[in-house]
């Protein structure tokens, strides 16, 4: 039996549906965390001189073809899907390009996959393996005990970037250092997530420095078979839809809430 992804993904392919139009959207992120100082000024407080730094406009990079405007061409503005309301784009070129990988994803409604299929506790594709009981070992701590390492490193990930999306839609915050504040990637925020975890106890037994570089690595390859990248944003729909499960989404908040010590409006 195919999964429900592959089923999704496979109506859509044999579909007609049309990429939706590109919006330009108002993002609400904070400009003053991404700046940069002018070249050449120095500092001065002699009345009518600015010696404030450069702000320029963030936005994350084209899902295509990674221009990033902030960076290359400051006057231009990235647009975002008209469906999704999340993935951007430089021009209609790179959407249609992209499209075919990109309405398996994040253009599927959950609402279209049976109710049977998200609330069954099984295995999402990428997971090699499958525990019992998750939230008596998440109050235990040993959630991610046992685990294949690729499956740790992907848990650790997805639990970072859902947290994320929980604190600036929910509790209205995000890190100076994360793509909600337009940054290129939430790398250096995900690290100090896993110290914390660390520091907590949460890790397996076989955890070390290594594999700590193995799982940063993981949260920053770019490939486009990667869904757990930390230059993204994750939703919780997007969550339910890629884990196939609704009880993941809330598996790893309470493992975020753990680390963090509170939830996302604490």
């Amino acid at each position: 039996m195919l999964s429900i992804i592959e089923h999704l993904a496979q109506s859509l392919a044999d579909s007609n549906q049309r990429a939706p139009f590109l919006r330009e959207i108002e993002h609400n992120v904070d400009t003053s965390s991404f700046v940069k100082p002018r070249k050449g000024k120095k500092a001065s407080n002699a009345e009518g001189e600015d010696d404030s730094p450069e702000k320029i406009t963030p936005h994350t990079a084209c899902a295509r073809c990674q221009h990033v405007p902030a960076v290359n061409e400051p006057a231009s503005t990235l647009l975002t899907c008209g469906n999704c309301r999340v993935v951007q784009y430089c021009s209609t070129i790179c959407q249609l390009r992209d499209w075919k990988a990109h309405r398996s994803i994040y253009c599927v409604n959950p609402i279209n996959i049976p109710v049977d299929v998200l609330g069954k506790p099984h295995k999402a594709p990428f997971l090699m393996t499958t525990l019992p009981n998750p939230f008596a070992r998440l109050s235990k701590g040993i959630w991610l005990h046992d685990r294949h390492k690729q499956d740790v490193y992907v848990l650790l990930i997805d639990s970072f970037r859902l947290r994320e999306y929980d604190d600036y839609t929910f509790g209205g915050t995000s890190n100076a250092d994360s793509v909600y504040s337009g940054r290129p990637s939430s790398l250096p925020a995900f690290r100090r997530f896993v110290y914390a975890a660390e520091a907590k106890g949460l890790m397996p037994p076989w955890w070390t420095d290594q594999k700590r570089v193995e799982c940063l690595t993981k949260g920053i390859d770019r490939s486009a078979d990667n869904w757990h990248d930390l230059h993204t944003m994750a939703r919780d729909v997007d969550v339910v839809v890629v884990y196939e499960a609704a009880i993941m989404a809330m598996q790893l908040r309470v493992f975020a809430e753990t680390v963090k010590g509170s939830g996302p409006a604490g």
